[in-house]
């Protein structure tokens, strides 16, 4: 699962809008899905907000060994 793929699957399992994330990292809602769906690299600047915003740890984008499912049913 790549990082776009741990973003939206985090974001859908705690139910909230792309259209809220995206506000809360300062782009647009395209922008996120394009993130999301690997198409465009999520810039460096954008973890931090993206790890508040969705309510995980910032580690979680980077390591590769991590199971999100415990994270998301918390």
């Amino acid at each position: 699962m790549n990082l776009g793929q741990v973003i939206r699957k985090i974001r859908v399992e705690k139910g909230l809008k792309g259209n809220f994330i995206a506000n809360q990292i300062g782009v647009t809602p395209s922008a996120l899905s394009k993130y999301e769906s690997g198409e465009r690299k999520i810039p460096s600047d954008k973890l931090p907000g993206l790890a508040v915003a969705l309510g995980v740890p910032i580690d979680l984008f980077f390591d590769k060994n991590i199971d999100v499912t415990p994270i998301l049913t918390t």
